[in-house]
């Protein structure tokens, strides 16, 4: 999936999802405070930035391993 989605389709659990809020962030719904936080690792010691996203979207599949000959 490459395109970018209503807010209103998003899934509100804790996992990450690409959120656009004017520029890309990685972020989560929050059960707790019902808002969308940051990932952002900037912020690890402090609370997490509150976003108000206007689109989503699913994170991409990791890359696979390339096996090498040794």
């Amino acid at each position: 999936m490459d395109e970018w989605l209503p807010m209103e389709t998003a899934p509100r659990t804790e996992d990450d999802v690409l959120l656009w809020v004017g520029r890309v962030e990685i972020g989560y719904f929050s059960s707790v405070s019902g808002r969308w936080l940051s990932r952002d690792e900037r912020h690890i010691n402090e609370r997490p930035k509150r976003l108000e996203p206007t689109y989503w979207m699913p994170l991409p599949t990791a890359p696979a391993a390339k096996m090498e000959a040794a």
